[in-house]
């Protein structure tokens, strides 16, 4: 009897160690999470984003309590993240404690250039200097951003997943001939940068464009996982973007 409860207190030490060495990276078994973005995270429309389902898949796959802190906001865009995460003192000391960051913005930096340029304000012979002006900024606020939350805590200590998006306008576009025109300069162009500038930075990159919008990035998305706008979307669509980040890996909560 001694050398089998013996046997057993081993086995359930080592699982103890194994549960403990998974989920590493979180601190008296409690994850922190600090969701950031626009409408998408925040969930507009849906009871639960993507954010809660993750943190859920999180506390199954790792054995842990997450707790969320939901930084998103619908309407919010990079530039506007970007000034919250120099002067918000609660955004800031909650990214040093986070043990997981997601990121997901983009678009809203561009619906003001992109109604210009359906008026044929945009300026330039080819309509499209205010976009190019635009993705600019964007491009600069994407390096700003991440370097910003790196001032804050590093990819030893924090999980940071930034999702490439998705074009959620193709069906118009293509609808209004403006396809060809914009796929490049309006989404291609920044999000090529955006993944670029997150890598260097030992950052995780969610794959979502072509998932969501096909090989070539020219499929609207699937009915099945939008709202009736065709942009936002609905539980089975937050439930997918959910799994994706959870294929992206656990990185240093694996630790």
């Amino acid at each position: 009897m001694g050398r089998k409860r013996a046997a057993r207190l081993l086995v359930l030490t080592l699982a103890i160690l194994l549960v403990s060495a998974i989920g590493g990276g979180c601190t008296d078994r409690t994850c922190d999470y600090v969701a950031l973005g626009s409408s998408i995270p925040a969930g507009l429309g849906v009871e639960k984003s993507y954010v809660d389902y993750y943190a859920e898949l999180i506390e199954r796959d790792l054995g842990v309590h997450v707790e969320v802190h939901d930084f998103s906001r619908h309407g919010q865009s990079a530039t506007v993240l970007l000034s919250r995460l120099r002067k918000s003192e609660e955004l800031r000391d909650a990214i040093r404690q986070a043990e997981v960051v997601t990121i997901w913005t983009g678009w809203n930096d561009l619906w003001q250039e992109l109604d210009l340029y359906g008026r044929e304000e945009c300026g330039g012979e080819d309509n499209l200097d205010c976009i190019r002006e635009e993705t600019a900024n964007l491009k600069t606020d994407f390096d700003a951003i991440f370097d910003e939350i790196l001032s804050l805590t590093s990819v030893q200590d924090t999980h940071v997943l930034v999702a490439e998006t998705d074009i959620p306008v193709v069906k118009s576009w293509k609808y209004k001939g403006w396809f060809d025109t914009l796929q490049g300069p309006c989404y291609e162009e920044w999000r090529a940068h955006m993944v670029g500038a997150a890598e260097a930075r030992g950052f995780t990159v969610v794959a979502t464009y072509h998932a969501l919008n096909g090989p070539h990035g020219d499929l609207p998305l699937d009915a099945s996982i939008v709202q009736s706008d065709a942009i936002h979307f609905n539980e089975k669509g937050h439930r997918l973007l959910a799994e994706m980040h959870r294929a992206a890996g656990y990185g240093p909560l694996e630790r």
